[in-house]
């Protein structure tokens, strides 16, 4: 086997967190000219101005928290 079909096996087999996901309810909208377009009908949450203000905020918040770390094989 293949170290590339080790690391697959290795990943399904990690626990997985419960991720929080957005309201199912698409609003459908048919165009002329056989365009559908489809979007959410929840409207997304206030974003961050800056891609690395949470990255900011955290490094205030927990300085001694790890970022960034490698695992072992």
């Amino acid at each position: 086997m293949t170290s590339a079909g080790r690391d697959i096996r290795n990943q399904a087999a990690a626990p997985l967190r419960p991720v929080r996901l957005g309201k199912l309810n698409p609003v459908i909208e048919q165009r002329a000219g056989g365009v559908i377009h489809i979007r959410a009908a929840q409207e997304l949450a206030r974003y961050h101005d800056k891609l690395s203000q949470p990255l900011e905020h955290w490094a205030r918040v927990a300085p001694d928290r790890l970022f960034l770390a490698q695992r072992d094989a």
